[in-house]
């Protein structure tokens, strides 16, 4: 039996959320909402916040339209990376 979940974090992009769930066992899972209305997961467990914050923003940046995504990748400060 999947250990109780909590929301770690959400952040929003155009027409995106992304969250990151922490579990009981000490596990951090990234969990995306398409513009579509799906809630999806890419079924990883990480060992930090960061480490299922950052596959969701890499699955949601190659996910967008080039131009969107250019758009969007402007306005960040990704001083921490990507």
């Amino acid at each position: 039996m999947d250990a109780p979940s909590r929301l770690a974090t959400v952040s929003l992009f155009p027409d995106w959320i992304l969250w990151v769930s922490f579990s009981d066992a000490r596990e951090y899972c990234c969990w995306v909402r398409t513009p579509e209305g799906m809630a999806l997961s890419d079924g990883e467990r990480y060992a930090s916040e960061e480490a299922a914050l950052e596959a969701g923003r890499i699955f949601v940046y190659f996910s967008l339209e080039p131009e969107i995504a250019g758009e969007w990748l402007g306005r960040q400060n990704w001083s921490g990376g990507l």
